[in-house]
């Protein structure tokens, strides 16, 4: 029984021992990881930091991130470590961790100039029927592609809905690279030209993710009717998601507001930028507990602080909060583009690459975004004056500008089904592409398309014509532009008055029932108390 008892108690040692052993390689392997994504975030900053400084407009600070991430995988690589399982974890932070803080401080951060209110209609436009359009195109000749035999493997031929989730999340576009080389004050580049592409850019991601959700919700891999009310259904499906996610979104928004207005809580700047955070993470989570967009939800309540609860915030936590979420922000994109670079030799470029599927893919990517934008454009070059249009030099820098990117990345990562890598590694060749080729190429865009200097100043909405004259003696050309029926629009004078009336109108009364009524319920700039 004593020998017995022990070999029991060194058998109990050894186990306790061995555990603690195990616990403690664990730990010192997290932290190993820790310290590698740290020093990997820090080589980014520091890349951006060369590329501004010297001004490197052929390098965008997102491909540069995207390149440390390359370097590291590649050196991973070589020494034989296997990492694959650590970049497991990157889909469910991308959604519940880094997309909330990047769509929030794009709405939070949201600056309404009067280029982007002059272009509220195209900018709407191109970020719901112009997603919705590309969505389309993309899904289905990828399908018809695959049914065809003009693509092989990865794909599934007998159920569309697949291929439509990949259309809808890589018509999610990112403009981070043309953006941080437009934004450049040295480029002057034209104002309504960066008001179209930003604008996109902040609706556009939310649409698709919507459109990625819904049709999420109507995959079904053996399946194989799907037919013309199943698309209808969808779309139903679409539209109330999205009404009631802006309706979550703005919900969350006016209630933070008015607790703010009504409260004494900016005596407390810790406490009202903490609660102002837990309120970006609530309304994510209420919108996704209902089954709705969190991503949309999120965005709309970002504008809605932005315009009403900011001024609420004392002056130290007003300026603190804007430098916190962009920081913040910063980061998460910077860590998405850095995960795609660390994929690159992680088996899924390797093992899970089509060829033919990307080389196709990224010609639906253009082929799409040319349909949409230039139809859109188009129809709305019909209905405004012929100062206000569209050219075709700044339709072809919005074409140019629609790269894809982080958002594009992380929502292929969550594809259901057994062709999951296939569509991540043919997202991540079409986000390299447009990121280093089309990116890069901006500079040189800007440049070509005569897109970097503002010819004539902007005047903001209602437009009194005082260059009538001037424009009468460009009358030949207007024809030659834009055609009989455009030139004949142009000339008359009672449709320009109609328009610049009914916009005029609705911003008047918008701006009377925000100043009387709702300014002095939820906050707001020039309020008297």
């Amino acid at each position: 029984m004593d020998l017995g008892m022990q070999l029991y108690q060194s058998n109990t040692t050894v186990d306790i021992r061995s555990s603690k052993n195990t616990e403690v390689d664990a730990i010192e392997i997290e932290a190993a990881f820790t310290l590698a994504l740290s020093v990997l975030l820090m080589c980014c900053s520091a890349v951006a930091y060369q590329i501004k400084e010297r001004k490197l407009y052929f390098m965008p600070d997102s491909a540069g991130t995207i390149l440390v991430g390359v370097a590291a995988s590649a050196i991973m690589a070589l020494l034989g470590h296997n990492f694959s399982s650590y970049l497991t974890i990157v889909p469910g932070i991308a959604f519940y961790a880094l997309l909330p803080l990047i769509v929030f401080e794009a709405g939070y951060c949201f600056e309404c100039s009067i280029e982007f209110m002059q272009n509220l209609f195209p900018i709407l436009m191109y970020a719901t029927i112009g997603a919705m359009i590309s969505t389309f195109i993309i899904g289905y000749s990828v399908f018809y592609f695959a049914k065809w035999g003009l693509i092989t493997s990865g794909i599934d031929t007998l159920n569309p809905m697949e291929a439509l989730m990949f259309g809808a999340l890589i018509s999610a576009t990112d403009p981070v690279a043309t953006l941080s080389i437009m934004g450049n004050k040295d480029l002057n580049v034209d104002g309504n030209l960066y008001s179209l592409v930003f604008g996109e850019s902040v609706l556009n991601d939310a649409v698709s993710i919507v459109l990625f959700k819904t049709f999420g919700l109507y995959y079904n891999q053996h399946i194989s009717d799907f037919g013309l009310d199943d698309l209808t259904s969808i779309l139903v499906k679409f539209s109330i998601i999205s009404f009631f996610s802006v309706v979550v979104g703005l919900s969350m928004g006016l209630v933070q507001s008015y607790i703010y207005k009504h409260s004494n809580i900016s005596s407390y700047p810790k406490m009202e930028l903490s609660v102002l955070f837990l309120f970006c993470y609530c309304t994510y989570s209420v919108a996704q507990i209902l089954s709705l967009s969190g991503i949309m939800a999120l965005f709309v309540n970002g504008i809605v602080v932005s315009h009403y609860n900011a001024y609420n915030l004392s002056p130290e936590s007003h300026s603190t909060s804007e430098h916190v979420f962009s920081t913040m922000a910063s980061l998460a994109e910077n860590l998405l583009f850095l995960c795609m670079g660390l994929f690159t030799f992680s088996g899924l470029l390797t093992q899970h690459w089509n060829m033919k599927f990307a080389l196709w893919g990224l010609l639906f990517c253009f082929v799409a975004r040319g349909i949409s934008i230039g139809s859109i454009s188009w129809v709305t070059n019909l209905l405004r004056p012929n100062h206000e249009k569209i050219a075709g030099p700044m339709q072809a820098m919005v074409w140019w500008a629609g790269l894809r990117g982080g958002i594009a990345f992380a929502l292929s990562m969550n594809m259901p089904g057994p062709n999951k890598d296939t569509y991540a590694s043919v997202t991540l060749s079409i986000c390299f592409f447009t990121t280093f080729i089309c990116g890069g190429l901006t500079d040189f865009a800007l440049d070509k398309l005569g897109m970097k200097q503002i010819q004539e100043p902007q005047v903001p909405f209602p437009i009194e014509s005082t260059s009538l004259v001037g424009r009468e003696m460009k009358s030949s050309k207007v024809r030659e532009s834009f055609g009989l029926y455009g030139y004949l629009k142009m000339r008359h004078s009672a449709v320009r008055r109609l328009d610049t009336t009914v916009r005029s109108t609705a911003q008047s009364a918008w701006q009377s029932i925000d100043t009387i009524y709702l300014r002095p319920l939820f906050g707001g700039d020039n309020i008297e108390e």
